[in-house]
């Protein structure tokens, strides 16, 4: 029960990463000329910006929350993958796929041990997140599986996912600023009444 708190209080953290990755993959949509250089530097900005706002939300954390380590792998992980893509430019494309396919899987692994450790009654936030990490390794599982897809085609795909994810890490964001919201007004020192009807309202909204 303990996780549930981590992420109603720091909500921004998946929001961030959700604006991100909803820029980059828009970016990479409408871009009108696509070079190798155009996907590393997309990649670099996702990788490097998601990356900082999990380290960010891993020291804020830091000894309010056993689990602020995960997030702290996270985004060192990210920052990890962008250093190296812009440190290599000049990766050859399937070396590039290879990076990208990595770390989306470790984000979504890592991604999944966040939901895991944060169940919780009320089933909240942490199913959005588990559907993040779900893209996240399915989309890694296809690059790898296909590395030697083209270069307009990795771009594509790299925009849908980054669209995808980040939309799920913006809905877990709204819930999860939803359940803190509805914690503060619904405490401890709200009469057993209204914490009864608050639970029974949440409980409807879900089941519809």
């Amino acid at each position: 029960m303990e996780q549930l708190p981590m992420l109603m209080k720091s909500w921004w953290i998946p929001g961030l990463r959700g604006l991100v990755a909803v820029a980059v993959g828009v970016a990479a949509l409408m871009l009108p000329e696509i070079t190798l250089m155009t996907l590393v530097a997309l990649f670099a900005a996702y990788a490097l910006l998601a990356g900082g706002a999990a380290m960010a939300g891993a020291v804020s954390t830091r000894g309010e929350h056993k689990d602020w380590w995960l997030l702290l792998l996270l985004g060192a992980c990210g920052l990890a993958a962008g250093v190296l893509a812009l440190w290599q430019p000049a990766l050859s494309l399937l070396a590039l796929v290879i990076v990208i396919g990595v770390a989306a899987l470790v984000t979504g692994a890592l991604d999944l041990a966040l939901a895991l450790r944060m169940r919780h009654p009320l089933r909240g936030p942490e199913w959005t997140l588990v559907i993040s990490a779900v893209v996240s390794l399915g989309f890694g599982c296809i690059v790898l599986l296909a590395p030697d897809v083209g270069l307009f085609t990795m771009v594509g795909l790299l925009g849908v996912y980054c669209i995808v994810a980040g939309g799920l890490y913006l809905a877990t964001a709204y819930t999860a600023f939803m359940h803190h919201r509805h914690a503060g007004r619904f405490g401890p020192g709200a009469g057993r009444t209204e914490r009864r009807n608050h639970e029974r309202r949440m409980t409807a909204s879900h089941a519809t």
